[in-house]
């Protein structure tokens, strides 16, 4: 199967940069009449937008680049709130892996409230730690998780630049 053109994406789709959704244009292949004009793709159970063109499933966020720059995307790509299913163009920018990662909010596991926080059952303290390079890299102890989380907040810009986040 040829590689998805942006002639062909723009053939069956139109693109609204103001909402980040796509909407139908053309009747695809095995495609009624009457979803021209509707939203196209669904949420998946990870929280992104996909979209059938032609018998295969395309990423939304994916589809946007390759939409607004004509060219599909090298590497990945980083929603920057961290709502995955925000496709607009503005919210939307090329990421490493490592870089994507920085910018995860904090795991849905997290009992302390703080991303980068967790309490030490040796120490009997709240610890902060931030990762980056791949590795986990110890902040110190505190005696309250706010502590913690202030000492994370004022590590993470220095290690995740422009990808940092600690709203969560």
């Amino acid at each position: 199967m040829p590689v998805l053109t942006v002639e062909r994406l723009r053939e069956v789709l139109a693109y609204d940069p103001a909402t980040g959704l796509f909407t139908r244009v053309n009747g695809l292949r095995n495609c009624p009449i009457s979803l021209i004009g509707k939203i196209a793709g669904a949420i998946n159970g990870l929280g992104y937008r996909q979209i059938k063109i032609d018998g295969k499933l395309y990423l939304a966020h994916r589809l946007v680049l390759v939409y607004m720059t004509g060219a599909w995307p090298e590497g990945g790509i980083d929603h920057k709130n961290g709502v995955k299913h925000d496709n607009r163009f503005s919210n939307l920018r090329k990421a490493s892996s490592a870089e994507n990662q920085c910018n995860r909010g904090k795991p849905r596991n997290n009992t302390s409230g703080f991303k980068g926080v967790s309490w030490n059952r040796g120490n009997k303290r709240w610890q902060a730690s931030v990762c980056f390079d791949g590795k986990s890299r110890f902040l110190g102890y505190f005696a309250t998780r706010e502590g913690a989380a202030s000492a994370y907040t004022r590590a993470v810009p220095k290690h995740h630049g422009k990808f940092a986040r600690f709203d969560l």
